[in-house]
């Protein structure tokens, strides 16, 4: 039984899924996993803004007025709290509010259990789980706040997914989301194709519970699966658009599951066009680190401190101030970047598309 839990990323120090009333999904304590020194009152406003039970949004971090949103999302037979959770306790969505204190930190649940041990597994469909990540971030964050991504296995295809939606929606809220969404990393997530789906058959059929088994989120996973494929080409469309400008990186797994292998090769866990690195860990502990000094930890930061000074970068070349430049004459020009966010500048009888630096000149 162990090897079974360890195969989908449970480990002896972390509870797998449970009945959704039962506390075992969730840590003995809230402070237990949050860092000391968090005040009672953002504690507090995070427990308000979070769902009960181990579906939707937990918040981790909640800042006054953030000025990025991280969100992790969790992969097959994952939790929301323990997919994140190192064997010492260590939680690192919550080490992040160190490095990001003005982020705004969530992580998303949804059932994807393989084979439901403790409860009936889920008959969510991954359009399904993707709707419910993309209503669900678009209701806890602001249009003009740039959001990140963190998903692993499973997961970063429900973010794809939800990504598609969210782009493709007539919703002004989840246009919004899609278009403050500035990167995703993805952790060992098939693109395409993984064996854990043949894994899941084969523990199913030996536990002899495969009439409970989400058929549905294992046959995304098999390899060469079409709607694996369908969302795959829709997403990598998507990311073609020359509009569109989304970070993308990926991480895959170095070490092999003992008697298993690989769960997502690197040929299935890369995006060619796009940077990737590898975690020395396997497939179940890829995303759980032991502290600020783990090397899988200082990887994924350094994607992310990345990002956010590009979009730092951005922020200040926008919000640069018109400035006020005396004339001889007692005239006066303004001098500046106008930002139009795309759209026509109007000056008298003269207009002008996009971004422009102009100089007005006009008598005191």
């Amino acid at each position: 039984m162990q090897k079974i839990k360890k195969v989908f990323g449970w480990s002896s120090t972390t509870p797998g899924p449970a009945d959704p009333n039962s506390s075992a999904l969730v840590p003995a304590t809230s402070n237990q996993i949050v860092q000391a020194g968090s005040s009672s009152i953002a504690s507090t406003e995070s427990e308000i803004l979070s769902t009960s039970g181990p579906r939707g949004l937990k918040v981790i971090s909640n800042p006054e007025n953030p000025t990025l949103c991280i969100v992790f999302v969790h992969g097959l037979t994952g939790n929301r709290d323990t997919t994140w959770t190192h064997s010492d306790g260590a939680f690192w969505p919550s080490l992040l509010k160190e490095a990001h204190p003005t982020a705004k930190i969530m992580t998303f649940g949804y059932d994807a259990d393989v084979v439901a041990l403790w409860g009936m597994a889920g008959s969510n469909r991954l359009r399904d789980h993707g709707k419910a990540l993309t209503y669900a971030v678009a209701d806890q964050t602001s249009p003009k706040t740039p959001v990140i991504f963190i998903a692993h296995s499973l997961g970063g295809l429900v973010v794809e997914q939800a990504l598609l939606l969210s782009w493709r929606s007539n919703e002004t809220a989840l246009n919004a989301l899609f278009s403050a969404t500035a990167g995703v990393i993805f952790m060992g997530t098939p693109h395409s194709g993984s064996t854990l789906a043949y894994w899941g058959r084969t523990i199913a059929k030996y536990l002899n519970v495969f009439r409970r088994t989400n058929r549905d989120i294992l046959g995304v996973l098999e390899p060469r699966s079409e709607v694996l494929a369908a969302v795959e080409q829709d997403f990598q469309q998507m990311l073609l658009n020359p509009d569109i400008k989304i970070n993308v990186f990926c991480f895959y797994e170095e070490l092999a599951m003992t008697g298993i292998g690989k769960i997502v090769p690197e040929e299935s866990a890369i995006l060619e066009q796009y940077p990737n690195l590898p975690i020395h860990a396997n497939h179940s502990d890829m995303t759980k680190f032991s502290g600020v000094n783990d090397p899988g930890y200082v990887s994924v930061c350094g994607r992310l401190k990345n990002w956010v000074n590009k979009l730092e970068e951005v922020k200040s070349e926008v919000a640069e101030p018109i400035k006020e430049i005396p004339k001889a004459g007692g005239s006066r020009i303004y001098s500046g970047a106008v930002n139009s966010s795309g759209g026509p500048i109007f000056m008298g009888d003269q207009n002008a598309a996009g971004d422009q630096n102009f100089n007005f000149g006009g008598n005191k």
